[in-house]
C-alpha cells in the first residue's frame, strides 16, 4: 500500500488522486541502482523500470537520536529510553517524552506527554499523589499533509475486523458535500467504523480537504467514547465541511439522505 499504516481504502485512493495529478506510484519496488549523469539522477528499480529525475528523497523511517549510553539493566534499549506509565526513566528525577520513548512519533503526541508530565511533576511538588492519566495512543490523530490531505483516528477497518466480532462501515463521498462543491474541493471521503455490539465509533478517516483539521472531530466522539444515538443528538451546521463526517456516521446504519 502507499500508506501502510493507515486504512488501505484510504491508501488506494490516495494511490487514485496522485496518479490523477501525474505522479508516478511503484508498490513493492526497490531501487537495485543508480548513476549521475550530468544534472540528473538515473534510478533502476527491481521493477525492470527507469526512471531519470532532478531530484531524490530519500524518506524512509526514523529513529530517535540520543547521546546516552545503553546500561546494563536494559533500561535503554534499541534506541528508545524505557519509561514507565508517568514517563519517568530509572532515574528518580528525569522524565522523557517524545520520539525518544519509540512510542508514537507526532508532535502532538510528544506535547499532549509533555502536558501530563508537568501536570504530574506539580502534584509532587504539592505533595498530592497522582498518576498520569494513560494515553491511548490509537485514539490520537495521525495526519498526513498529502494533496488531498488524510486524517485518521481510531482503528483501521483490518484492525477493527480483528478485534471485534461485528463492525459496520459507513462512508460518503466530499463530491456529494454542498461546501465541498462550492469550494471546488470535491476529491475525497470519510469513512467510519463502528462496534456493532456497543454502537461506539471506533475508527474515523478522512481523505479531503481540511482532513487535517476535520479530524480532531473524530477524535472528541472517539474519546468519549459515546454512542451511535448520542452522536445523532448532534446538529451539524450547514453548509460545512463537517457533515461530511455526519453522513458517513448516518450511513453506517443506512440512514444517510445525500448519499451518492
Amino acid at each position: 500500500n502507499l500508506i501502510p499504516t493507515e486504512d488501505e481504502e484510504i491508501s488506494k485512493k490516495l494511490g487514485f488522486e496522485m496518479k490523477k495529478r501525474k505522479i508516478q506510484i511503484h508498490l513493492n519496488t526497490f531501487v537495485k541502482d543508480f548513476k549521475i549523469e550530468k544534472n540528473n539522477v538515473i534510478l533502476n528499480l527491481s521493477n525492470q523500470k527507469k526512471i531519470i529525475a532532478a531530484k531524490v528523497l530519500i524518506c524512509i523511517g526514523r529513529k530517535p537520536l540520543f547521546d546516552i549510553e545503553m546500561n546494563s539493566d536494559k533500561k535503554f534499549f534499541k534506541n528508545k529510553i524505557f519509561v514507565d506509565e508517568n514517563f519517568q526513566t530509572n532515574i528518580e528525577n528525569i522524565f522523557a517524552i517524545g520520539d525518544v520513548i519509540g512510542k508514537q512519533m507526532l508532535a502532538h503526541t510528544a506535547s499532549k506527554q509533555a502536558i501530563l508530565v508537568a501536570s504530574y511533576i506539580k502534584n509532587l511538588i504539592e505533595n498530592r499523589e497522582m498518576s498520569i492519566s494513560k494515553l491511548n495512543y490509537e485514539n490520537i490523530p495521525r495526519c498526513i499533509f498529502t494533496e488531498p490531505e488524510i486524517g485518521c483516528v481510531g482503528l483501521t477497518e483490518s484492525e477493527a475486523r480483528k478485534k471485534f466480532n461485528s463492525i459496520s462501515i459507513g462512508k460518503f463521498m466530499f463530491r456529494a458535500n454542498g461546501k465541498a462543491l462550492a469550494i471546488g474541493k470535491e476529491s475525497g471521503f470519510v469513512k467510519t467504523i463502528f462496534d456493532d455490539e456497543t454502537k461506539k465509533l471506533i475508527g474515523l478517516h478522512i481523505l479531503g480537504f481540511c482532513a487535517t483539521e476535520l479530524i480532531a472531530q473524530g477524535a472528541i466522539l472517539i474519546n468519549s467514547k459515546i454512542s451511535f444515538e448520542e452522536i445523532e443528538k448532534i446538529v451539524f451546521a450547514h453548509p460545512t465541511l463537517s457533515e461530511t463526517i455526519h453522513e458517513a456516521i448516518l450511513d453506517s446504519q443506512n440512514l444517510a439522505i445525500h448519499k451518492i
